[in-house]
């Protein structure tokens, strides 16, 4: 009675099921059988998206990467209102095989006396503006280090100027411009272009110009020419693809319809939002159409299969839906997931484009689900143009069911010691952050820090603020702790250290005659004599650069070697500010643009985990009420851990850095890596729930959905292979990682997922 009972039970479980399974077939079902009404509510809503599309706007905004929500940012900006960035600057390099001389010097000088007129310029820093003080009966005066009458190599060297004006190559002079920060990116493409224009036309030298400005302006343009590069790409391997699968016009056409409108769908939503165009956001529309497609293709291969069987085109759009839509739905739906995980990692950018990304798979999924049945209305006809092309495939897939299932014993063997080789290389991973976030080829950006490091001292600027609110700096022992500080600093490679206590040391060397031995802490006897000339209104503008009345602060440079070698540096520092701050006064943090975005680093390891385990544990949720079985959702999700891990592994193998940007790869491989698996179980229970045995549910399984899963894997490939070419490491990465990754997703699921299959009957 109980057995019987429980037959019931589960009969009538399956029959609510089916029903509601029905129920979803019938209403989308319904809805196409008018579909001129169908598709023109959908031109409707791509028109008014077309209209937004003129509203794009490109940006590239450095500081958009620091972590949101982050206390030591928070100090970073109440810093800023003090001072302004210390990072608004632009250095002009100047070079000449005649640098120091006279002629060449009366011109740089004249150049840079200029530039001092300019409203947007709030200081400019040269050779002829270094100074060394003298007390005259009149007061403080100010001794120029560098004059038009030309300076030695010597010189140079002795006055401490080698690295920070001139060159090491000594060919080369820089001026440092600190500019307003630009009110919007607009006006800082103006000002750059400017000054750009400026030297080019005022002085007859070769010239390197770099700095913020120039570098979110040039990465701006070419923001706009790799988004133009990637799609124009995408869209060629797409119909060469499409071709070659479909050979038809019908082919190429209906799938290119779907993706085109689904790229109005999203830019118009970007740009209704508001949301620039980023370094992220460049490889949203290439991704989408690389993605997009296999939603086509899964719904097409069915249709034609029931075509070409002597179904009726609306049962065989009914029949589609019923198959792969459930399956087609769930991968949309998995993948959007997977990018919309991304929202834990706190950076503005990688957020953005993790939930425009999953908005845009939905939007294919929609479109695809509404278009692609209303022109098979219109346009009966197999898709195809071959039509023995399905038994051709029927007898490829029996003899790779027979063999796997021969033979897998030794094929888990095998792909086990491979696994484990390529495992070998995540002891090569690193964590590791540039100052240009979304470099790490050989892109000129990366030349022209290496040339700055190679000549002066670095590239990459140094912070420290001191908060002033506990005590006086103009004690003897406060600044001895701050000289201490100093020292510290440059012994572990800081460079072009400036702060106040630097221009009190020239004080008390000017009160001795100017003695570089004096270059030093005044003595107590000294200090208020010194205060006096400190506080002269000579040196406000001077003083103001690294004191206010909240704040000091200590500024210098470093090459821009990466946050991995920078790392040990700035554990060194933050131990012995924890110990000054504990014994003195003042309260030091360390801060500035590098700092912030070397800090990222932190968040990495933590990001993947949280975004891995978000992305899984919802994609679990939403399989397991779909499956209605725990242990289908564990075959679904064994095959798509393993090529996650081996990321993770290649990229050690490849020295690829893992750093805030690449570490979004690992969530995207799993959402798209998981598709095929959903796909293949999802028609397996169908076969199953049809009355056939485990095997023979597995034959068919790979008959027809392995079909479909190779096809969109292969356009993946060819698709991602296209994001080798872009000029920026993101893409390029992406595409790269996600080649492999699509690569051992299809072998995990064409021999790991049939024996698992295969090992019992679920």
């Amino acid at each position: 009675m109980n057995k019987l009972n429980q037959k019931v039970t589960n009969e009538k479980s399956s029959r609510d099921k089916n029903n509601r399974d029905d129920i979803l077939v019938k209403s989308v079902t319904r809805l196409v059988q008018n579909p001129q009404s169908v598709i023109s509510l959908l031109l409707i809503i791509t028109a008014f998206f077309a209209l937004q599309l003129p509203k794009l706007k490109f940006d590239y905004d450095f500081n958009s990467f620091f972590p949101k929500g982050d206390s030591e940012l928070a100090f970073y900006d109440e810093l800023n209102k003090d001072f302004g960035e210390y990072n608004n600057f632009l250095l002009i390099t100047l070079m000449s095989d005649s640098i120091t001389s006279p002629k060449v010097l009366t011109q740089i000088k004249s150049f840079s006396d200029g530039l001092t007129e300019w409203k947007e310029i709030e200081r400019v820093e040269s050779p002829f503006n270094q100074n060394r003080f003298q007390i005259t009966p009149f007061g403080l005066n100010q001794v120029p280090l560098v004059t038009i009458r030309g300076i030695s190599n010597a010189q140079i060297e002795e006055r401490g100027l080698l690295g920070t004006f001139f060159g090491r190559d000594g060919k080369s002079l820089m001026i440092i411009i600190h500019h307003e920060a630009p009110e919007s990116k607009e006006a800082g493409d103006d000002f750059y272009n400017k000054i750009q224009d400026h030297t080019d036309s005022s002085l007859p030298f070769k010239n390197i110009i770099s700095g913020k400005t120039q570098m979110q302006n040039d990465f701006t343009n070419k923001l706009e020419s790799e988004i133009g590069k990637l799609l124009g790409l995408a869209f060629t391997v797409i119909i060469i693809c499409l071709l070659l699968i479909f050979k038809s016009t019908k082919g190429v056409i209906m799938p290119l319809v779907v993706l085109i409108i689904t790229l109005i769908w999203m830019m118009g939503s970007i740009s209704l939002m508001g949301k620039p165009l980023d370094i992220m956001a460049i490889v949203i529309p290439a991704l989408l159409l690389i993605v997009s497609v296999s939603d086509v293709i899964h719904f097409v291969n069915k249709y034609d299969v029931q075509i070409k069987a002597g179904q009726s085109p609306l049962s065989s759009i009914t029949e589609a839906i019923r198959s792969v839509g459930k399956a087609t739905f769930l991968t949309s739906l998995t993948t959007a997931i997977g990018f919309a995980s991304l929202v834990v990692i706190p950076i503005q950018p990688i957020r953005d484009f993790g939930l425009l990304t999953a908005l845009g798979v939905l939007f294919a999924f929609t479109i695809t689900i509404l278009l692609i049945p209303s022109l098979l209305q219109l346009f009966p006809s197999a898709v195809q143009s071959s039509i023995g092309s399905f038994k051709q495939w029927q007898r490829v897939t029996d003899k790779l069911f027979i063999k796997v299932l021969r033979n897998s014993k030794a094929l888990l063997v095998l792909l086990t010691i491979g696994s484990g080789i390529l495992f070998y290389g995540m002891n090569d991973l690193r964590i590791n952050t540039s100052l240009l976030v979304g470099l790490q080829k050989e892109e000129p950006e990366l030349a022209t820090i290496a040339y700055f490091d190679k000549n002066f001292d670095g590239y990459k600027p140094f912070e420290i603020g001191i908060e002033l609110n506990v005590g006086d700096v103009w004690s003897h022992e406060t600044l001895q702790k701050l000289d201490q500080l100093e020292s510290f600093l440059t012994d572990l490679g800081v460079k072009q250290i400036a702060s106040p206590l630097k221009l009190i040391k020239e004080i008390n060397a000017s009160i001795y005659g100017g003695a570089r031995s004096q270059f030093k802490i005044p003595d107590s006897k000294d200090l208020v004599r010194i205060k006096r000339f400190y506080d002269s209104r000579r040196l406000i503008e001077e003083k103001s650069f690294f004191e206010s009345d909240r704040f000091i602060r200590i500024i210098g440079r470093l090459p821009d070697s990466g946050s991995a070698a920078t790392a040990p540096l700035y554990n060194k520092i933050e131990s012995y500010l924890a110990a000054f701050n504990s014994d003195s006064k003042l309260k030091a943090k360390l801060t500035g643009t590098s700092y912030l975005i070397d800090k990222t680093d932190q968040y990495v390891v933590t990001s993947i985990m949280k975004g891995l385990t978000i992305g899984i544990g919802t994609v679990s949720l939403v399989l397991l009420i779909f499956f209605r079985s725990f242990t289908l959702l564990l075959v679904s999700l064994l095959p798509n851990f393993l090529p996650v891990a081996i990321i993770a592994a290649l990229m050690g193998w490849l020295n690829i850095d893992l750093n805030i940007t690449t570490a979004i790869i690992f969530t995207i491989t799993f959402g798209i890596a998981v598709d095929d698996t959903i796909h293949l179980i999802a028609k397996y229970q169908y076969e199953r729930k049809s009355g056939r045995n485990h095997l023979w549910a597995i034959k068919r399984m790979l008959n027809h959905s392995g079909k479909s899963i190779i096809i969109t894997s292969l356009i993946l490939i060819c698709g991602f292979t296209t994001f080798l070419l872009a000029g920026f490491s993101i893409p390029y990465y992406m595409g790269l990682l996600i080649v492999f990754s699509t690569l051992l997703a299809l072998l995990y699921d064409l021999i790991l997922l049939p024996i698992i299959l295969a090992s019992r009957k679920f």
